[in-house]
C-alpha cells in the first residue's frame, strides 16, 4: 500500500507558504485600496494558485472581531475551520491549516 504524502514532509528544510489570507487586510494594517480582499472567491483562487506553485501551506488566523479604528485591522475575518475545509476539497497538494481560540 502507497502511503501519500503531504508537501509538508517533503525533502526541503525550508517551507513557504501563506499566512492570514483568511483575514481582511492580510497582515498589512493599511488603508491604501488595494489591500487584501478576503472574500471567499479570492482566497479559493490564491489557495489554487498556491497549489499549482508548490507552496506547501496556508495558515490562517482566528478572529472573534477586528481591531476597528481607521484601518478597520482584520475587520471582516472568514472562520478558520470551514475555510479550511472549503479550501482542501478544491485543491490538490497544499496542506491548509485551522486555527481555533481556546478558553
Amino acid at each position: 500500500m502507497t502511503v501519500k504524502t503531504t508537501p509538508v514532509f517533503n525533502d526541503n528544510p525550508f517551507k513557504l507558504g501563506i499566512f492570514s489570507p483568511n483575514c481582511s487586510g492580510g497582515l498589512a494594517v493599511t488603508k491604501v485600496p488595494e489591500r487584501w480582499n478576503n472574500s471567499w472567491e479570492n482566497n479559493l483562487r490564491l489557495a489554487q494558485m498556491a497549489d499549482e506553485a508548490g507552496l506547501e501551506f496556508l495558515l490562517p488566523i482566528a478572529r472573534w472581531i477586528g481591531y476597528g479604528g481607521a484601518t478597520n485591522f482584520h475587520g471582516s475575518v472568514l472562520e478558520t475551520v470551514t475555510w479550511a475545509a472549503g479550501l482542501l476539497a478544491q485543491t490538490k497538494n497544499i496542506n491548509v491549516f485551522s486555527t481555533i481560540h481556546t478558553a
